[in-house]
């Protein structure tokens, strides 16, 4: 029997685990599809002391939730199809920091006819897998060989953290109305098209030419050797083709960026 996954959504969660519920919550709220067919694939490093609840928990307590259909909140009803939930566990940050090497591995594991890269912070509206499973059908994006991606409103930083981080101790938990409520906050900017946002590709296409992993900086040569060298998304998108997607803007849930690894605090612009 094949695979009846038609879309696996792909992501890397550090220290990220409170927004990634109400990812995964605006996930499980989505209208018009049969989740069923979606496979939600998150790579993240074990036993990591910095991050309460661990990745590893946030998926399996919406995991049980999706497989049992219990009832989430009176308003969100009960959650009748089953959502799949694929762990990718990294034993430390030598390989997880390296992106392309963690989307080669997504790649290599994926059956789906689409995989989706979606940075583990984003809100979905309800409609919107059923709006994007309906324009990847359309002539022009469905025999598409290169990145579709799409746009994002960022949030301001101190009214999100106060929604998302001010009761630490609910999490994990499921989100009710993700959406609504993340809609509510305001944001700095009225859009941004980068790739970790959200970019979509055609499996069999990726399988075939692989992600790229940033020259000098991944243990994964072997990718290197077999395709052309690519330093960053933007490289990326413009090297393999991109197409905008014709579809709502996704929220990204701000937040101070990850220091420890010499990345920076994201400004607000």
């Amino acid at each position: 029997m094949s695979d009846p996954t038609i879309i696996e959504i792909c992501s890397s969660v550090h220290t990220y685990e409170r927004r990634h519920c109400w990812m995964l919550s605006s996930i499980l709220q989505q209208k018009g599809i049969d989740l069923g067919r979606v496979r939600i694939c998150s790579a993240y490093i074990k036993d990591h002391p910095n991050t309460k609840p661990s990745t590893g928990e946030v998926l399996n307590h919406f995991e049980e939730i999706s497989r049992l259909g219990r009832v989430v909140t009176p308003v969100v009803g009960i959650v009748k199809d089953q959502a799949r939930f694929h762990h990718v566990p990294y034993e430390d940050e030598k390989g997880f920091m390296k992106r392309g090497e963690v989307r080669n591995r997504h790649v290599d594991e994926a059956n789906a006819t689409w995989i989706a890269f979606m940075d583990a912070d984003m809100v979905l509206p309800p409609d919107y897998l059923a709006t994007l499973m309906e324009i990847l059908e359309r002539p022009g994006f469905r025999e598409y060989d290169g990145c579709l991606y799409a746009g994002r409103h960022s949030t301001i930083l101190e009214p999100t953290e106060d929604l998302v981080d001010s009761d630490p101790d609910r999490y994990p938990c499921v989100i009710p109305k993700a959406w609504e409520q993340a809609s509510k906050l305001p944001s700095i900017r009225k859009s941004n098209i980068g790739a970790g946002y959200l970019h979509v590709c055609r499996t069999a296409w990726m399988k075939e030419r692989g992600y790229y992993v940033p020259p000098g900086k991944a243990a994964d040569w072997d990718w290197n050797r077999r395709h052309s060298k690519c330093k960053s998304d933007a490289q990326f998108r413009r090297e393999v083709g991109k197409k905008k997607l014709p579809i709502h803007r996704l929220i990204h849930l701000q937040h101070k960026r990850d220091s420890d690894f010499g990345s920076h605090v994201e400004l607000q612009r």
